[in-house]
């Protein structure tokens, strides 16, 4: 008898063993993931038990249109306050504008210079109020007279 034939059957034995774990792995993740379907019913149920409980779910809430209008008016004041800062770094790069800024005492919330695109913002937000100022819109915010020249840059 040759070595060949004796490994044979080992091999088989083997192979059929190797699959029949590979497919009791498959099944057993398939038991513990659920299906979409089950999944979609989980989320439903979950939703109708907080609404039951009385829990607001998501949605606009009915202040958020106030809270963004007067977060931008605020953001449009602060573009006015440094309003003579921005004009003399109309040349300069963002990051020198920025440390200008930082000088005037325009900072982030955590005392931080401002980064190159907030500058990059504050820049068209000065822009945004000199227009609504010179239209009218803006009213409770200091009168700014309106800079002549072209904006559709």
């Amino acid at each position: 008898m040759s070595t060949t034939t004796d490994r044979r059957p080992l091999a088989d034995a083997l192979s059929i063993a190797t699959g029949i774990v590979a497919e009791l792995a498959v099944t057993e993740l398939s038991l513990a993931m659920p299906s979409p379907e089950d999944r979609g019913k989980q989320i439903r149920q979950g939703l109708r038990r907080a609404l039951q409980g009385g829990r607001a779910l998501g949605g606009l809430r009915p202040a958020r249109a106030q809270e963004n209008k007067r977060m931008h008016l605020q953001a449009l004041q602060q573009a006015l306050d440094y309003r003579d800062v921005i004009e003399q770094g109309r040349e300069k790069s963002l990051s020198a504008l920025s440390r200008d800024l930082f000088a005037a005492g325009c900072a982030t919330s955590n005392g931080q210079p401002l980064r190159p695109e907030m500058v990059r913002r504050l820049r068209a937000r000065l822009e945004e109020a000199l227009l609504a100022v010179a239209r009218g819109e803006l009213i409770g915010l200091p009168w700014v007279e309106p800079v002549d020249r072209e904006v559709s840059k």
